[in-house]
């Protein structure tokens, strides 16, 4: 890849005063970074969802429970809390709480809506569902229950 003028490469030779003519069609950084956010989830429906998947240590589903109950309860989105107030009200460590919202995030039970801009704020999150190979209702969790048992 050549250097880059403005967002356009080199190799397509354009005067860098006529920028708007190039057919190179370089992306903003923004546009190339960005992705569509996914969609919220009923936050009882996820909070169902949650307590069923087997793939979630169960430390980390009571943290991720904890913040559910600060997320607007018809749409799952605006979940803010702040660490310390979700170690307080999950009973585990900050540092596991960290842990917990990063799996979250990882495994697309959680999505960062607003990062924190520093101290005094917090981070937004959305509840989301990931997709898993496995089902997450009640049947399916009786389901693994009876064959592991």
């Amino acid at each position: 890849m050549g250097e880059m003028i403005g967002g356009h490469t080199r190799e397509c030779n354009v005067n860098p005063f006529e920028l708007d003519s190039c057919t190179c069609k370089p992306k903003l950084k923004a546009e190339a970074e960005t992705k569509p956010a996914p969609r919220s989830v009923v936050e009882y429906e996820w909070r169902r969802e949650l307590f069923n998947c087997p793939e979630v240590p169960g430390n980390y589903k009571g943290v991720l429970l904890a913040l559910a109950f600060f997320a607007t309860f018809d749409s799952g989105r605006d979940a803010r809390a702040s660490q310390v107030l979700l170690a307080e009200c999950s009973g585990h460590s900050r540092r596991t709480v960290q842990r917990a919202i990063a799996f979250g995030r990882e495994e697309g039970w959680l999505y960062l809506a607003s990062p924190s801009t520093g101290e005094g704020t917090c981070d937004v999150h959305w509840l989301t569902l990931p997709r898993h190979g496995h089902g997450h209702d009640l049947e399916d969790a009786k389901r693994r229950a009876r064959a592991s048992g």
